[in-house]
């Protein structure tokens, strides 16, 4: 690999990590990308360079804590997921106390009610 080509694709590094941890200015992804790719320097066979470059950044990023967790629609969604199952366990509780003493005891000896 040349070193324009090796450039474009460090590049093309700093784009997708730029892009996958939005928390991080694109100038801090650089310098990350800058740093691994300054480990590598002196390494005679250049064609995986960009790859392991950019594996060694994208775990730095993400041991850092860089990686946002979902936003927006994706979160409120979740939100009212989690809104939902707490109101069906109140309402399922609710229903357990409404037994009288002696179905909630049939109910924890295996008894499934059908009889």
């Amino acid at each position: 690999m040349h070193i324009e080509e090796e450039a474009r694709a460090l590049d093309r590094v700093v784009d997708r990590l730029a892009g996958r941890f939005p928390g991080v200015t694109r100038a801090q992804v650089a310098a990350i990308v800058a740093e691994e790719h300054l480990e590598l320097e002196g390494n005679p066979i250049r064609d995986f360079v960009p790859v392991l470059v950019e594996h060694e950044a994208r775990e730095r990023l993400r041991a850092s804590g860089a990686a946002l967790t979902r936003i927006g629609a994706d979160f409120e969604a979740d939100v009212e997921a989690d809104v939902g199952d707490v109101d069906r366990l109140e309402r399922a509780e609710r229903r357990r106390d409404e037994l009288d003493p002696s179905q909630r005891l049939g109910l924890l000896n295996g008894d499934l009610g059908g009889s």
